[in-house]
């Protein structure tokens, strides 16, 4: 048995991701941004943060027999990720998502999902069976029904549940009530309470909401506004560190595999977001997905000097 481990349990891709001055208009060209090809995906991303704060991360994923899988899983060697739930699928090519990043940051992406659609219940309930996770962190670029059987089978085997809804897509209402934290960012609680929001007030409301339909806790994240966390006891807006953004890509993954790993090691849940938008900050403040994730010593430094 494998003590005080995160599992993962998400998507891995390749990202191909063009810079560029600002993002073209339909049927526009823009000439003159330079070019990363890199590790992606929301699992994948999630795992390397965990993994470089110091944290032993399992990755529960598929990717396909091609060149580029073999490409995910030796970088994720690299990042110290363990990979031995990492399938394979010979029918579908690994994913791959297409990136445009203006110069303030800003982004859109396109993925072509493949082998991601591969992986099952079974893969899941495999893995999580085996590794007895104390936290596990999933979000909705797999199957729904994948998602579903890791919350359930993890908070069967006691762990705590971390769930990021994103990429956006509708899912059971039943399956919050295996969610320990629910991560959205503002779009994506909106549509989890399928409605219009303006400001803190109806953020706090809409968490009450997801609160009352199982979850135990709804952190918030709000950019550059930092983090709202809400729980059925208070709520609190904690807020993020001023830095230079250069790429907002990836913000998101840093944020949560940042939070997985604080609670791993046994922080509050506040102290926990605290933790997690230091590692998003500096997560912004660099190029690329994956490569911009922290390592541990970066966050205390940062924290350190607030």
């Amino acid at each position: 048995m494998v003590l005080s481990v995160l599992v993962v349990v998400g998507a891995s891709h390749i990202d191909f991701t063009i810079y560029v001055s600002r993002i073209p208009r339909i049927g526009e060209t823009v000439v003159g941004g330079y070019f990363r090809r890199s590790l992606g995906g929301k699992g994948a991303n999630q795992a390397v943060a965990a993994s470089r704060l110091g944290v032993k991360t399992y990755l529960v994923s598929m990717v396909g027999n091609d060149v580029f899988g073999d490409e995910v899983i030796k970088i994720l060697k690299n990042e110290g990720v363990n990979v031995d739930y990492v399938f394979r699928d010979p029918k579908r090519h690994t994913g791959i998502a297409f990136i445009l990043v203006d110069r303030n940051g800003k982004n859109i992406i396109a993925v072509a999902s493949g082998a991601d659609e591969s992986l099952s219940p079974v893969d899941v309930a495999k893995a999580l069976s085996s590794l007895k996770p104390k936290v596990l962190l999933v979000q909705l670029e797999v199957p729904i029904g994948s998602v579903y059987e890791a919350l359930k089978r993890a908070k069967e085997l006691g762990a705590t549940t971390i769930l990021n809804p994103a990429p956006y897509r509708d899912f059971p209402a039943d399956m919050l009530r295996y969610v320990d934290v629910l991560t959205p960012n503002e779009v994506e609680l909106s549509m989890l309470v399928h409605g219009e929001l303006h400001g803190i007030d109806d953020y706090i409301t809409a968490s009450r909401k997801l609160l009352s339909l199982g979850a135990k806790a709804v952190i918030t994240t709000l950019g550059s506004e930092g983090a709202l966390l809400v729980t059925r006891g208070k709520h609190i807006q904690i807020p993020a560190f001023s830095v230079r953004v250069v790429d907002t890509v990836g913000a998101g993954d840093a944020f949560n595999g940042a939070l997985a790993s604080a609670l791993i090691e046994g922080l509050s849940l506040e102290e926990a977001v605290r933790f997690a938008n230091a590692a998003a900050a500096l997560s912004v403040s660099r190029y690329g997905a994956a490569e911009s994730m922290p390592y541990k010593d970066e966050v205390l430094k940062l924290l350190g000097q607030y």
